[in-house]
């Protein structure tokens, strides 16, 4: 096939310049050069090899494609492996020769041909090659990758917002949110200012607002609210804090008091310090199972 698509690029003169090595060869061993028809593989190798007539193929039928596979092939093994196939008083062939020729072969027909491979014929490959559904598929991808990225700007440019009138106007949210009982929010706006008047005051007074009030639902929360109160160089009645914070440890639970007095890091590294220990004991039983008693 490619000798045929070369003869029908080139004039009678490229032909002859072209075959002059090969007749030159076969006249010095005294034998005329065979029809193309009449040749063996191993014939026909050597006309390819001695009249390079790949790169001639290249040049004239290919263009810019280039024969990578077909010019690196060892063609003296392919012929002699053939041989060897085709004539069973031969040696036969080794394993690693049949595979070798299997994915020569292979190579060679993605070079020179338009074959490709057989594609699986499952449900999920059929649904691969639908033009629809990968459309489909690129949409949604866009859309998952596209709204979180916008949704997180927006959220930014949110939160660079609400800073911007937090250090400008901390006190006055503040005051207004403690007046709607917010004390969380209004915690907020006076750290985001520091131009608030009384500072450490107003910390003190909130901490111990939003202890009250949250001290029911969640009181290991209200417990660090007391904590972060007492710690403020402020002259109040820590004393009554100090007893808010000891009648809270009496009404909770064993874990929540451990979490109250030693923090999430501890009771999170306990977990997993925990957790790593049982994985490592069913990992020892899985390996040594328990002798059977007789």
């Amino acid at each position: 096939m490619l000798h045929q698509q070369l003869l029908m690029n080139l004039s009678f003169e490229e032909q002859e310049k072209l075959f002059a090595p090969v007749k030159k060869s076969y006249t010095r061993e005294g034998r005329p050069l065979p029809p193309w028809d009449r040749m063996t593989l191993g014939q026909r190798v050597r006309v390819f090899c001695q009249a390079n007539l790949f790169d001639a193929y290249e040049k004239h039928v290919r263009g810019k494609h280039k024969l990578r596979a077909a010019k690196n092939i060892d063609w003296g093994r392919v012929v002699e492996i053939r041989n060897r196939a085709a004539h069973p008083k031969d040696p036969p062939l080794a394993a690693e020769e049949a595979y070798w020729i299997v994915s020569t072969m292979h190579l060679i027909l993605l070079d020179l041909t338009d074959w490709q491979p057989g594609t699986p014929t499952t449900w999920i490959a059929r649904l691969r090659r639908n033009k629809a559904f990968r459309t489909i598929a690129a949409a949604l991808a866009a859309t998952v990758l596209i709204l979180p990225t916008a949704l997180l700007i927006f959220h930014i440019q949110n939160i660079r917002n609400a800073r911007a009138l937090v250090t400008k106007y901390g006190s006055e949210v503040a005051q207004l949110m403690e007046n709607q009982g917010e004390y969380a929010l209004a915690i907020w706006a006076v750290q985001g200012d520091k131009n608030v008047l009384e500072r450490e005051v107003a910390l003190y007074r909130l901490y111990k607002l939003e202890a009250h009030k949250i001290k029911a639902d969640d009181p290991v929360e209200a417990y660090r609210l007391y904590e972060r109160a007492l710690a403020l160089p402020v002259r109040s009645d820590k004393e009554a804090v100090r007893a808010w914070q000891k009648d809270l440890l009496e009404r909770m639970t064993a874990l929540d008091r451990f979490r109250a007095l030693y923090g999430r890091p501890v009771v999170y590294f306990l977990a997993i310090l925990t957790a790593t220990g049982l994985l490592s004991r069913a990992r020892r039983r899985r390996r040594h199972p328990p002798r059977a008693s007789t």
